[in-house]
């Protein structure tokens, strides 16, 4: 898993600079995100792509029929690049590389949010106020909600979690009765 994480970068890395260097990154990242949405919506598709049994002929021909001329040529050509390298099955992982990549160009941290119920309008702004105070980036937040909470929220930050909720609350002073 990790070697395929690894590869998927060096290729989001090699597609970047190339919109970098010809300045098409905003057509190129326009592409990435349609394409990783229509994979999400698409499973038929999903399935195509990861599918060893399909060949690199019939691969080709799906990409023209859905994308030429639809997608920027430096989008496509990457595509029928990937599917000629047998490598179209990371398209979700090099998609995804790729979108970091960019968000941390432009200044951009993702963040989920799981809350024990439904934030107000307020709430959410207030929330992402201070997470773009305390990262010095613009925040864009992904709000969920998490019954089993309780009260309260946790805040995912790539690999951090910072847990407000009242679960955890409740355990801590669990734990703090036990040990006293």
């Amino acid at each position: 898993m990790i070697k395929t994480e690894r590869t998927a970068r060096r290729y989001a890395k090699a597609l970047y600079s190339l919109a970098l260097d010809q300045s098409r990154m905003d057509p190129i990242r326009d592409d990435l995100d349609r394409l990783l949405s229509l994979l999400g919506q698409s499973p038929d598709l999903a399935q195509f792509i990861e599918n060893r049994r399909v060949t690199t002929e019939q691969q080709m021909n799906t990409l023209a029929l859905l994308f030429e001329g639809k997608a920027d040529p430096l989008t496509f050509r990457f595509l029928c690049f990937l599917a000629q390298k047998s490598r179209l099955n990371l398209l979700g992982e090099i998609g995804a590389a790729f979108q970091a990549m960019d968000d941390r160009r432009r200044g951009i941290l993702k963040v989920r949010v799981a809350a024990a119920q439904e934030l107000t309008a307020e709430e959410n702004t207030a929330i992402v106020s201070r997470l773009q105070t305390r990262f010095q980036k613009k925040v864009q937040a992904d709000m969920a909600v998490d019954p089993a909470l309780l009260g309260g929220f946790k805040i995912y930050v790539g690999d951090s979690v910072y847990d407000f909720s009242l679960t955890t609350q409740l355990q801590t002073l669990k734990e703090k009765l036990i040990n006293a």
